[in-house]
Parts: C-alpha cells; structure tokens; sequence
C-alpha cells in the first residue's frame, strides 16, 4: 500500500496568521519504498521532485 497525503493551503486560510501566506501545497510520502527500503531524500532530490511538480503543473495550464 501507497500511504500519501496532500493539504493545499489557499492565500488566507490560516487563522493563526496575519500575513496571507501565497498558495501552497504540502506533500507527505511513505518513508519506505516498496522494497522495503528507507527513503532518504537529499536536498538535490527534493528540488528535482519541486522542479518536476512545477513542470507537470505547468503542462496542465497551472501557474507554478
């Protein structure tokens, strides 16, 4: 099984702040991979999966 998970937070929607944050989208992932095996991103991992998310957005006409 897949374990996932995804919040978007719109401009404004937390009432704990004063300050409208811009549109954002948190992502949670399975820390093991179907072999078992630990994920261990690095930061030039992260930024390949952000670089990659953006490009599939902007295929599909969003803004990213």
């Amino acid at each position: 099984m897949r374990a996932r998970a995804m919040v978007l937070h719109e401009a404004g929607s937390d009432p704990t702040t004063k300050a409208a944050k811009p549109l954002h989208v948190h992502f949670a992932v399975k820390s093991r991979g179907l072999d078992g095996q630990r994920l261990n991103p690095r930061k030039a991992d992260l930024r390949g999966w952000r670089e990659r998310f953006g490009h599939y957005l902007r295929v599909r006409g969003i803004d990213a």
